[in-house]
């Protein structure tokens, strides 16, 4: 929402941090609010609000639906508190890193498997016993 907000008000540099993009993009809206930016184009500012508000971006809106309606209600059925809760979602985020990264050390382990030379020597052995030449191999 912010990146979008921030493309349209014209205000976005790629060099800031998040906190800075922050910053330069309240000191914008301000001045649109303000009526003190000269550039500023009120219909943006209405295009924002509409955009915002239909996408429903404001709390109410947007946790007051299904999934969030379906998991307060589990929540209460079983007895669990928001802490709870947040304590298993930082438990579950952990344990699907740990298995992504498990994932890609096989992925890895798969794609640097290493070759037995013992068997590619004794067939190269065998090779020039019967007269072939290394480059038929």
């Amino acid at each position: 929402m912010l990146k979008a907000d921030v493309k349209l008000l014209d205000c976005m540099d790629k060099t800031l941090s998040y906190e800075e993009l922050v910053e330069d993009y309240a000191e914008e809206w301000d001045g649109i609010l303000s009526g003190n930016d000269a550039g500023a184009d009120p219909s943006e500012l209405k295009e924002v609000l509409e955009r915002e508000g239909e996408l429903g971006y404001r709390p109410v809106e947007l946790y007051s639906k299904p999934p969030f309606t379906t998991i307060t209600r589990l929540m209460q059925k079983a007895g669990l508190s928001t802490t709870d809760l947040g304590v298993f979602l930082r438990w579950k985020a952990k344990a699907d890193n740990v298995k992504k990264a498990r994932a890609a050390k096989a992925k890895k382990r798969k794609r640097t498997k290493k070759v037995d030379t013992r068997e590619r020597f004794k067939s190269f052995l065998r090779s020039k016993r019967k007269g072939q030449s290394v480059v038929e191999l």
